[in-house]
């Protein structure tokens, strides 16, 4: 059986970066091996904790 991979949260923060500005998201997913859903996660993660005025760190499931 796979373990299950955490990634810790500067490394979500960096892909969410990495893809707004402007990696295409198969390229990026490829290159990292990580599911593109979990990618676009991260982004809406990401955005709506700098909308909310939420400290950026970390990312709890509570959203």
């Amino acid at each position: 059986m796979a373990k299950r991979r955490s990634p810790d949260v500067d490394l979500k923060r960096q892909v969410a970066q990495e893809y707004l500005a402007g990696e295409t998201l198969y390229d990026h997913a490829k290159r990292r091996d990580i599911l593109r859903k979990l990618i676009r996660v991260w982004v809406e993660i990401d955005y709506w904790r700098s909308r909310r005025g939420r400290p950026r760190h970390g990312f709890d499931p509570g959203i």
